[in-house]
């Protein structure tokens, strides 16, 4: 069915939803939990039953519709015959494949956060820190303390 998107906040999906089919978003900016308003056509929330009608400023993206990527394609995507990983962005936290984020993603434990190039090109300031690439550099610490006594 075509309906509206709405999004529920993690309490919500344990006390609220617990049971229902839910797509797992992670976090999203510029967003308040819906349970309980209008879009839910009269069930209140268990935590907060007295909820505004909307959330007018909340922002949805094809996400909320359990798509992801500038493939506009639901992850896992049933057409696929191998998985691909996804990658959040930390800007717009639109989600990506990593077939389609048209740069080399650094092996796991390298990197901790992924800026996409559609926010890389919308913020030019970005690009003063393209040279800084992910390296696998160690240092030695030593971590053996000293005895004192007091």
């Amino acid at each position: 069915p075509d309906c509206k998107p709405a999004g529920i906040c993690l309490a919500c999906s344990y006390h609220c939803h617990e049971g229902h089919e839910l797509i797992e978003l992670y976090t999203k900016r510029l967003f308040r939990c819906d349970c309980g308003n209008s879009l839910f056509q009269g069930r209140k929330c268990n935590l907060v039953p007295e909820k505004s009608e909307l959330n007018e400023k909340n922002v949805y993206n094809h996400n909320f519709k359990g798509v992801y990527c500038t493939c506009g394609r639901p992850y896992p995507d049933p057409e696929e015959e191998h998985s691909d990983d996804m990658h959040q962005c930390i800007i717009c936290e639109d989600w990506y494949h990593t077939k389609h984020l048209n740069s080399l993603v650094p092996p796991d434990q390298l990197y901790a956060e992924m800026i996409c190039g559609s926010c890389t090109d919308r913020l030019s300031f970005l690009h003063h820190y393209l040279s800084h690439a992910v390296t696998n550099e160690t240092q030695i610490v030593d971590v053996v303390g000293i005895d004192k006594k007091f």
